[in-house]
């Protein structure tokens, strides 16, 4: 049954009910543990040295297929930005949420550095994550 905050789903570790909007403040209510979690910081192209999008996930596959579908940002979809050209694993929501606002901020130069050290080729890394062989 849907609450206030979306659809109810029970957690496994307290049974209380947790939201899929990602409400940090609900979570911390219910004693829904974040930080354990592993996160990623992720950057989304459309060609190599075009627009990007920096965004942050619990289940990068499913970030990607989404964003790949249509159905990620509104930004992302403006400019069609499906290719995922770097990513890099966090742990904890804050630290997370951090480290995206930190690359969001960046200079674009500096985007575009970071990007080149870790996929000089600017090869679409999704096909490693949806397809791990």
């Amino acid at each position: 049954m849907p609450n206030r905050f979306g659809p109810q789903i029970k957690t496994a570790l307290t049974g209380s009910p947790l939201t899929t909007c990602g409400d940090l403040r609900y979570a911390a209510r219910i004693k829904y543990n974040t930080e354990m979690r592993e996160y990623y910081v992720y950057i989304l192209a459309n060609k190599r040295n075009g627009a990007l999008y920096a965004g942050m996930t619990d289940n990068v596959a499913k970030r990607i297929v989404r964003h790949k579908e249509g159905r990620g940002s509104k930004f992302a979809q403006k400019y069609n930005l499906d290719k995922l050209v770097y990513y890099e694993k966090v742990s904890g929501y804050r630290e997370a949420g951090k480290r995206e606002r930190q690359l969001k901020w960046w200079k674009r130069k500096w985007k575009l550095a970071l990007i080149e050290q870790m996929n000089p080729n600017w090869k679409d890394l999704s096909e490693e994550i949806l397809d791990p062989r």
